[in-house]
């Protein structure tokens, strides 16, 4: 029994053998030394050993910092994997075994992992009037390694840079503009480099979102209402121009309030009270004033100078109509009645003659000699009349302002006065 169990032993021994004499160690030719490998976060990291004798039999393996790791993208003597964490950073060493478990251990791969830049917080939208400051501001993680970042702000996709006056900090986390204008608006973003981003396939920056500038200029005007002059029953219209540049947007509209002697004029009394021209289709003594409006949007208001609506002198009756006589010793009264911006001015006329004296709307007298015969007129007049450049000594239909009352109008015919 006992000689069996030696038997089998050497039957077993005899046919290992052959195999066991067979199996070399393996030999790595590379790595020899060290060897340093940096990559960047999100993309595949791959190292390589070189095992000059393998004969297919070997086994190869991979530890990092001394303890084993899958290898789920590599195919043996391969290493691959993604990058997906800071953590992949370490000392990596590949073993290899024969059948015999002989094994040989590479030189080590120091694996660095580079960071790309990471936003924190994004610069914000604002809204700034024209001729303030303002500052944009990006959030970085710096702690992450490495720490040499750059900066580069942009407007519009083009590159900003300090020029000494307006801009300032353009290559910094905070970018500040002075006394902006129109032209400071649009869409403002930063590229962060740093070495991960010039080591990583794409070469790209991060970028930030973009933060909107809105530059809101307030109102000011070119051009203020103009006094307009009328007669009672035409048309008046009052209209204000404002800057070309002023903000008018659907985000900060342009909005007018036109306001009569300092008191808003509302939407039902006039309809065109909100627009940039006020229109009063038929002007009415009540009318008569100074006229301004308030130009507002988001980033101010104004108003403008006043401008006032005056009227003309109108006769619109005298009396009487008609030609008649009376007797010596019998008073006589003539009436005239008109609309027009007061004071009114009135002077009665005898055969074209002015009656010294006699400057209200009524005149009356008491008749004494045949001289007070003739054709009696009035003429009314106010300070508009000089405004307006109206000439008195014209003739006009209509009892127009500012004129005598031509005779076959304001009296119809000339009174004759006789003896009784």
């Amino acid at each position: 029994m006992k000689f069996r169990y030696i038997f089998l032993l050497l039957v077993s021994w005899r046919l290992w053998f052959p195999i066991l004499g067979r199996a070399e160690t393996p030999i790595i030719s590379y790595p020899t030394e060290p060897v340093s490998v940096t990559n960047v976060l999100g993309e595949t990291i791959g190292f390589d050993v070189t095992v000059d004798n393998d004969d297919g039999t070997f086994r190869y393996g991979w530890r990092k910092n001394g303890k084993s790791v899958l290898n789920p993208d590599g195919d043996g003597a391969g290493f691959a994997k993604n990058v997906s964490i800071g953590n992949d950073a370490g000392t990596y060493t590949c073993y290899v075994d024969n059948p015999l478990n002989e094994s040989a251990l590479s030189a080590p791969f120091y694996l660095t992992v580079l960071t790309p830049p990471v936003v924190t917080s994004e610069p914000k939208d604002q809204t700034v009037i024209a001729g303030n400051n303002v500052t944009l501001t990006v959030g970085v993680n710096t702690a992450l390694f490495p720490t040499n970042f750059t900066y580069r702000w942009q407007l519009e996709g083009m590159d900003l840079f300090d020029d000494g006056e307006q801009v300032s900090g353009a290559d910094t986390l905070s970018l500040t503009l002075t006394s902006v204008g129109p032209g400071d608006e649009g869409n403002y973003s930063v590229n962060i480099f740093n070495d991960a981003t010039m080591l990583s396939l794409s070469g790209e920056p991060t970028t930030s979102t973009n933060a909107y500038l809105t530059v809101v200029v307030p109102p000011t005007i070119s051009f203020d209402p103009d006094d307009d002059i009328e007669t009672v029953g035409s048309p008046a219209e009052f209209s204000v121009v404002v800057d070309s540049e002023t903000t008018d947007t659907d985000q900060n509209p342009l909005t007018y309030q036109w306001r009569k002697n300092a008191i808003n004029i509302t939407l039902a009394a006039n309809p065109t009270a909100t627009n940039d021209t006020l229109t009063i289709p038929a002007a009415q003594m009540a009318d008569e004033g100074d006229y301004t409006v308030v130009v507002k949007n988001t980033g101010g208001a104004v108003t403008s100078a006043p401008a006032r609506l005056m009227f003309l002198p109108d006769l619109t009756d005298v009396s009487p109509g008609t030609d008649f006589a009376v007797a010596a010793g019998t008073n006589v009264t003539f009436s005239a009645t008109a609309n027009g911006s007061p004071p009114l001015v009135f002077q009665w006329f005898i055969d074209d003659v002015p009656i010294p004296g006699a400057t209200s709307s009524n005149y009356t007298f008491r008749v004494g000699s045949i001289d007070q015969n003739g054709g009696y007129s009035v003429q009314v007049s106010n300070y508009v009349c000089g405004l307006a450049g109206v000439r008195l000594d014209e003739s006009i239909n209509h009892h127009q302002s500012c004129q005598r009352c031509p005779l076959e109008q304001c009296r119809h015919q000339r009174p004759r006065h006789g003896h009784g």
